[in-house]
């Protein structure tokens, strides 16, 4: 019996809460008993889209059209669709060459929906299919880009809107009103917020301002188990203390077959639009404050992936007393790079060791290159019925060679 695979994608989890799921599936197991096939259903990608290409780089499209470029995937077999933009809305050139490797490879490509099917003995018969083909993946991609194009122009719109906000995000201080036009502070957040913004302009680090807040047991605003001095950062530099606001959208990008998303802002910041909680005074003096103790010289920026890798021990160690994560400290050229606790670095930690962690990561290479872990275990009755089972292979094949001499 012939292989089918049947695609199904759907670009957001929304889609999901509908019958699209339901109809892509009853419609290629529908197919496939039509044409005497076997089918299998466990291509799909869900929340992944087609108009940027991450099903055709990352998604489990990309696996697949991996396997037919290596030949994994026997010729003849079928590739199930709904219909082509299931398959890709990307430019059109892009959608063809996922169109052409796949018939090509010898997949033949059908397209559940209207029953229409495609590959290279079909469209060596009928050229126009191709031309079909084209333009079913052009109008495609328009209408994602014409989408597209609505969304950004709704979100202009709702930017010169002045009478709602343009978003229930807000600021960890904040909430928005019911009727979407305001913002509602918080007092005890917006005192905390002033508390902090003032230690740093007074020269209190982040961290030892996080110390603090965990020392009197301050409440964390998420789903924290305790302030670091990073949570304590994403209030200092947050601009909405002085009432501005920057919109941003998300902009996708396929690096080294991976999917990252970035913020990109999107024109000039929003005076204003959240209740100002500190004066201009406040601000300069803690901005000042905080450039005057940014460490300078290489290192890492932050983010998913960094340009210098300095621990090789990351998220492997432990602290023995409170089990938290051990952090890299380097201070510089003039100190020893150590590994500290985390949660001693927040206060709610008694293990206030240093570890000096090149020495650290010496033991730790000698013992990886020179270690030669302990033999498995030999399971004696397994051994014994493996040699058994050989024997009555080989007797089994002594008779095979017999009984062809004899014939």
């Amino acid at each position: 019996m012939i292989k089918a695979y049947s695609y199904i994608r759907m670009s957001s989890g929304r889609q999901l809460k509908g019958d699209s799921l339901v109809r892509q599936l009853g419609l290629s197991e529908a197919f496939a008993g039509l044409h005497n096939l076997d089918l299998d259903t466990g291509l799909r990608d869900l929340g992944v889209s087609a108009f940027d290409g991450s099903n055709r780089e990352t998604g489990a499209l990309a696996a697949f059209l991996q396997k037919v470029r290596a030949g994994e995937i026997e010729r003849g077999s079928y590739l199930l669709v709904e219909n082509l933009d299931r398959l890709s809305r990307d430019h059109v050139l892009k959608a063809l060459r996922v169109f052409t490797d796949i018939i090509e490879a010898g997949i033949v490509l059908a397209t559940v929906a209207d029953g229409y099917i495609y590959s290279e003995e079909t469209i060596t018969k009928d050229w126009t299919q191709l031309i079909v083909s084209l333009a079913v993946m052009s109008r495609a991609h328009e209408e994602s880009a014409r989408k597209a194009g609505n969304l950004r122009q709704a979100w202009i719109r709702k930017r010169t809107n002045q009478n709602r906000k343009m978003t229930s995000r807000a600021p960890s201080w904040l909430t928005l009103s019911d009727d979407k036009q305001t913002f509602i502070e918080n007092p005890d957040r917006v005192r905390l917020v002033i508390e902090i913004l003032e230690d740093l302009a007074s020269g209190i680090g982040r961290d030892k301002i996080a110390r603090r807040l965990n020392a009197r047991r301050e409440p964390t605003w998420g789903g924290g188990r305790e302030w670091h001095g990073g949570t304590v950062q994403k209030v200092t530099d947050s601009e909405a203390v002085i009432g501005r606001f920057q919109p941003h959208r998300m902009e996708t990008s396929i690096v080294g077959g991976v999917k990252r998303q970035k913020r990109i802002p999107v024109g000039e910041p929003i005076e204003d639009y959240f209740p100002r909680i500190v004066s201009d005074d406040l601000w300069q003096r803690a901005r000042a404050s905080s450039d005057s103790r940014a460490r300078s010289g290489p290192g890492n920026a932050g983010g998913r992936r960094g340009t210098v890798f300095s621990n090789l021990l990351s998220g492997l160690t432990r602290c023995a007393s409170c089990g938290s994560p051990m952090n890299f400290r380097d201070r510089g050229s003039r100190s020893t790079v150590v590994l500290i606790c985390s949660g001693s670095r927040n206060g709610v930690c008694e293990n206030h060791a240093r570890v000096p962690y090149p020495a650290l990561e010496r033991s730790v290479v000698d013992w990886a290159m020179f270690h030669e872990p302990a033999p498995a275990p030999v399971d004696e009755p397994a051994v014994e019925e493996l040699a058994a089972a050989e024997r009555r292979v080989g007797d089994l094949k002594a008779i095979i060679e017999r009984l062809t001499v004899a014939i």
